[in-house]
């Protein structure tokens, strides 16, 4: 990452630019760069694609923003939809929104609220996830990996019985889980705690699992 550059952009209203390299780098409006794009600071407000890939210290977005490579950063903070078609790679991971990745999800810390389509993995020490509606991953894998229900979605009939408003995950695993309405193929922990909505084919734990009443689980196994 370009963390020492000073070379600064600032881009309103509809442009479209060349990559590079960048210190603090300003959209409000719609922009396209063609090409990767490094830089230390990035502000968006509006809609941005990146016709490459994108790496940044430090990134607030409040709109949307679309990287058809690989995106790499330290801290992400955001509110509306972010899109990667390769890897993302951060520190800290914090989105009211959308998120959509087609490669693996890596961060130290994943706070999503919203919504998530992940094709491969998502691996953080920390996954909080508050579901505003259908999510799906491949795997979901951290030390603490919570995944909520939001209680805003529930009132407005998101969550209906008999329909799949949550997570659906091949594999879900963590030193402590907690599930609300997810549906899995595995889950596997030290602590594992099923919440209301769950359908699991098997649950693998060392220490203890709790199930909620509205919960199903096909097989489970100490291990």
């Amino acid at each position: 990452m370009a963390a020492e550059l000073t070379r600064h952009l600032r881009l309103v209203g509809e442009s479209e630019t060349a990559g590079g390299e960048f210190g603090r780098l300003r959209i409000t409006g719609d922009a396209t760069f063609v090409g990767d794009v490094d830089c230390d600071k990035l502000s968006i407000t509006g809609t941005v694609r990146v016709k490459g890939s994108l790496a940044f210290s430090d990134m607030t977005l409040t709109g949307n923003a679309e990287v058809h490579s690989s995106l790499r950063g330290g801290s992400i903070r955001g509110l509306g939809e972010l899109h990667v078609a390769g890897h993302l790679r951060a520190g800290t991971l914090r989105i009211s929104g959308h998120l959509d990745a087609g490669g693996a999800v890596e961060a130290d810390r994943i706070d999503l609220r919203g919504g998530l389509t992940a094709k491969s993995m998502v691996n953080a020490d920390e996954v909080a996830i508050r579901l505003y509606g259908p999510s799906i991953a491949k795997e979901v894998v951290g030390e603490q990996v919570s995944i909520r229900r939001s209680r805003g979605m529930m009132l407005k009939g998101l969550f209906q019985p008999g329909k799949l408003g949550g997570m659906a995950a091949e594999l879900i695993e963590g030193d402590r889980v907690y599930l609300e309405h997810t549906r899995a193929q595995v889950v596997r922990g030290t602590s594992v705690k099923l919440g209301p909505g769950c359908d699991i084919g098997r649950v693998e734990y060392r220490g203890t699992l709790e199930k909620h009443a509205k919960s199903k689980v096909d097989a489970e196994l100490r291990i």
